[in-house]
This record gives C-alpha cells, structure tokens and sequence, in this order.
C-alpha cells in the first residue's frame, strides 16, 4: 500500500488526481510490463556506460542513477525508453527495504544538443519520472551544466513543483577537495563520490564513459537478475544484494525508520520522524479511499485502512524526533496529511486486490520478447 501512498503524495493528497494517476499506472504496467524487462534484451544500450546505476550506495543507502549523454550510442528511441525502464527498475530491485529512492547523477561534461535525446524521448522520460515513479527520487545533482542549461532552468524552475526543486542539485566550476561542492557532493554520495559518479576516472575507451567497464558491471547485473528472480522471500533478495554488491550503508536516519515500520515509505528516509502525525481516523479514511478508488477488493481496502492505523499509532508512540528537526527535503508535515501505510511487496494491486502479473489475456510474454513502448503521448507533471 505504501506504493498508493507515493501516488497520493505526488498528487498533493487530492484522492481523485491519484486515483486517476493510479489507474494509469495500472493500465501502463499491464500493457508494457516493465516487471519482466531482462537485462539480455537492453545489452546493446549499456554497453557504453551512458546509463547505469553505479554499484556502490550513497550515504542514505539508495541506489546511484548515473546518466551521461555524452556517451550516448543509439538513435533507437524505443529501445532507449525501455533502457531507461529497466535501469529504473533495476534500481528499486537494489533497494534494501526501507529504502524506497534513488538518487540520479547526469554528467553534462561535454554535453551537446546534437548528442542528446530527441524531444520525444525527453517526454517519455518526464512520464516516466513523474507519472510511472512518482516520489522515487531522492537527490538529482546535474554536472557541470553548460551556460545555457543553467539559464534555461532559471526560467522554468519557478514552475518546477517546490519539492522536486528542493531536490536538484547544480555544481559547477571547482570541486577540488575541500571545496564548497566537494562538501556537497560528500554529503549526497559520500567521500568516494568521485568513482560512484565516474568524475576523474579511467576510460576504457573514448567512446566510453569513465569508470565504466561493461564486461564487470554486466557480469554483476546477470548473476544478480539470475539470483533476484528464484528468491522466494526478501531475506534471500537482500542476500543477493549484499553477495553481489556489498551492503548498503545505514545512516543515522535509516537506522530510526527500520524502528518504524512503513513510515519511510511515504515520507523518505531524509525525512527524520516528527512527533506529530495525522490521526489514524484521516490517515485509515485517505488510504482505504485510495484503495477503493483503484479497484481494490474490500479485503485489501479495509487492510490499507488497518494498516495506516496502526502504522500512525506505531508513528505516534515511537521514540520521538526533536520538533526543530527539518526534512532534508523540504518537506511540511500538516495535520491533514495522508499517513503512512507499511509496504508489503511494493507492488500495486489490480482489481481483485491481486498484483497485475499476467499479460492481457492471461498469457505471458515470450522469453526473448521484450515489451513493446507505450503509444500514449499524454504529458504526466507533478513531483518526481
């Protein structure tokens, strides 16, 4: 249910917009089924490194995005949206629970509109971000940006939803140790920041991104794809994580909302837990409407309503947080605000209350038949 919930929160609490945003999803999930992209079918995107997610956490414990469209190598726009739909994808199935976002690094070093994406697979990154995975995004740092990107995004940012602005970092010009944006990129990705993003790092290749060795990270991506999809349970997932690329680090407010069950899920785990939260009445009425409204059974509405109960009641009698304490993103706390509701598998619930994971028609996708891209050009805003 926490997943209704992120959905919910992108929406600004209105119940209609994220029921509307729900179903949608529901709709774009059951079509394209981004569960069942493989790293086999999207091999030929990766092999310059121009998107990966790195394999070492950042500070918070989430997975790295790393973009450089410097290195960029296809002009197939379908295959470059499923690439980005499986990188996404993949980083969540990295994400040790509770950990729900990530963070995204785009290197504009070199950066030219010619070896940018087309306008089309701009738009379908931007519903990808913000109507496919809402809430998902923990930190954006843009690198190095040229001139006039920096200005382009002064005048666009007053209409970039507050939260999600909050969350974009600009560096640019020195960042030699010591400096004012080595301390901010230390604070995101820590004191190896530098080969988490792949600044100042080898190249195999110039057509290679630095830091990047396709024949390492791809060998890690099978054998944990391999590993991730046999395990019954998320104990053996999160074993498939820690064999393949090492712990995630805990950080002090990681360590307060595994104390909490479900509360990171809907209010990030920069967010340290206030000493005040939404009344179970509001908080059991706002996720059993969202449930009802997305097709849920009347078991699964009247569980989300439990579960947001008793989750506030957990919320309210856990040890508590100083009041001065502020989200790191920015975030206000009101005393209408939905709370949270404990996330089970982290997947939605199709009508029926069952998880959407049969193609339309009861059948399953061929083994080596990737997913088609969706057709729909309908422009989804709202926070990322």
């Amino acid at each position: 249910m926490a997943t209704l919930i992120r959905f919910l929160r992108a929406r600004g609490g209105d119940v209609y917009k994220a029921t509307e945003l729900v179903k949608e999803d529901l709709a774009w999930r059951a079509s394209y089924r981004p569960q069942d992209l493989r790293c086999r079918w999207i091999e030929t995107q990766a092999t310059t490194g121009k998107m990966r997610v790195s394999d070492t956490y950042d500070v918070h414990g989430r997975p790295v995005i790393v973009m450089h469209h410097k290195y960029e190598n296809s002009k197939d726009e379908t295959g470059q949206v499923q690439y980005l739909v499986w990188t996404l994808e993949h980083a969540i199935r990295r994400m040790t629970p509770p950990v729900s976002k990530y963070s995204v690094f785009i290197n504009q070093e070199g950066f030219s509109l010619f070896s940018g994406p087309s306008m089309k697979v701009s738009k379908e990154v931007a519903k990808c971000l913000s109507g496919r995975y809402p809430e998902r995004l923990g930190h954006a740092v843009i690198w190095q940006p040229p001139f006039y990107f920096r200005a382009f995004y002064k005048i666009i940012s007053p209409f970039i939803d507050t939260r999600t602005k909050q969350k974009i970092l600009m560096v640019h010009g020195e960042y030699g140790p010591g400096s004012e944006n080595d301390r901010a990129m230390t604070n995101i990705f820590g004191p190896n920041w530098r080969i988490i993003c792949g600044i100042d790092q080898p190249q195999e290749a110039d057509n290679i991104a630095p830091g990047y060795s396709h024949s390492v990270a791809w060998d890690k991506i099978q054998r944990f794809e391999q590993a991730y999809f046999v395990a019954r349970n998320e104990q053996e997932r999160q074993a498939a994580r820690d064999s393949i690329y090492g712990p995630a680090p805990v950080s002090p407010d990681t360590e307060v909302a595994r104390l909490v069950s479900g509360y990171p899920q809907t209010y990030g785990l920069e967010a340290p837990v206030p000493t005040a939260v939404a009344s179970p009445v509001a908080a059991a009425s706002a996720a059993a409407a969202l449930a009802a409204a997305a097709g849920a059974s009347p078991l699964a509405v009247s569980a989300a309503a439990s579960a947001a109960a008793a989750a506030t009641n957990v919320a309210n009698s856990a040890t508590a947080v100083p009041e001065s304490a502020e989200s790191k993103e920015g975030l206000e706390l009101k005393s209408d605000a939905p709370s949270p509701v404990p996330e089970e598998d982290g997947s939605l619930l199709s009508a029926g209350g069952a998880r959407s994971d049969a193609s339309p028609g009861g059948s399953s996708p061929a083994a080596d038949t990737a997913p088609q891209s969706p057709s729909s050009d309908e422009a989804l805003a709202g926070p990322i």
